[in-house]
C-alpha cells in the first residue's frame, strides 16, 4: 500500500472540512466525481482534494485541455492553486490520465525531467511503471520543504542516456532548457503536461521542436486543470521511430 505524505493527508483534511461546513457554495455545485468514469487505480490524494471540489462548468477553447476545477475558495483558502501545486504538482492527475498514459507508454519506462515532488512519478510507479525522477532544483528551493512522493535525483537530467525511456515533461518553465532537453532526448516517446502557450510553459523553441520533428499520437480527454490553468495531456512519438 503507498503511503500519503503527512502534509498531503493534512491538506486533504482541510479540504473536506472547507466543503462540508453549511452554507459552503460554489460555481456549480457538483462534485467532480460525477464526471469522471475511470476507476482508481492508485492512492491518489491530489485527486481525492479534487473530488472535494466544486467544478466550473466550461470546457476551455484548447483542444486537450479539459474541465476547469474551481479550487480557489475565497478569499485566499488553505488549497488555493499555488498551495495545491507546491505540495502536490502543477498537474493533477484523474484516473483517466493515467489509464491513457499507460496505454501510451505501452511498456516503456519513464524519464521524468522536473519532476518537483515526484507526485506524476509516485501515481506512475504505483502502476508498475518503472520512472526515473529528476529535477534540478533543490527540494528546499520552492516545495516548503515538505516530504518528497517519489524518490527524485536533483543531479541534471541525461536524456540522451535514456533512449528506452518516454521522456516526461510536466509544466516545464518558459525559457530554453525544454527545448534542450527534448533535443538531446534520443527516445521515440514524449509525455507533455504544460500548457500550449510558450510564455507559460517549454518556450517557443520547445514547440517548434515538437512541430517539426514529432508527430502528436493524442491527447488525454480525462485531463482536468486547477482553475486558471490551461494544461493539456499529450503525447508525441518520433516519425519512423
Amino acid at each position: 500500500m503507498a503511503v500519503i505524505p503527512a502534509h498531503a493527508s493534512e491538506l486533504l483534511g482541510t479540504a473536506r472540512e472547507h466543503w462540508s461546513r453549511p452554507g459552503a457554495t460554489s460555481l456549480s455545485g457538483k462534485p467532480i466525481r460525477t464526471l469522471e468514469a475511470s476507476p482508481q487505480l492508485t492512492v491518489n490524494p491530489y485527486w481525492d482534494l479534487a473530488l472535494t471540489l466544486p467544478l466550473h462548468e466550461r470546457r476551455l477553447p484548447v483542444p486537450g485541455s479539459g474541465m476547469l476545477v474551481e479550487a480557489l475558495p475565497p478569499p485566499h483558502g488553505p488549497f488555493g492553486w499555488w498551495v495545491l501545486q507546491r505540495r502536490f504538482a502543477w498537474a493533477l492527475p484523474s484516473p483517466g490520465d493515467l489509464s491513457w498514459l499507460l496505454e501510451q507508454l505501452a511498456g516503456r519506462p519513464v524519464l521524468d525531467v522536473g519532476a518537483g515532488l515526484g507526485y506524476w512519478a509516485w501515481q506512475l510507479s504505483q502502476l508498475g511503471v518503472d520512472v526515473l525522477a529528476t529535477d534540478i532544483a533543490p527540494s528546499d528551493a520552492w516545495l516548503d520543504e515538505v516530504e518528497p512522493f517519489h524518490p527524485v535525483d536533483h543531479s541534471p537530467a541525461d536524456p540522451a542516456g535514456h533512449p528506452e525511456r518516454a521522456l516526461l515533461l510536466s509544466w516545464p518553465p518558459p525559457g530554453a532548457l525544454a527545448g534542450e532537453v527534448l533535443r538531446a532526448y534520443t527516445g521515440d516517446t514524449v509525455i507533455y503536461l504544460g500548457e500550449l502557450n510558450p510564455e507559460v510553459c517549454a518556450g517557443a523553441d520547445f514547440f517548434a521542436e515538437l512541430a517539426e520533428h514529432w508527430t502528436l499520437l493524442g491527447h488525454s480527454p480525462h485531463h482536468v486543470n486547477l482553475y486558471g490553468c490551461r494544461g493539456v495531456l499529450r503525447a508525441y512519438r518520433r516519425p519512423y521511430a
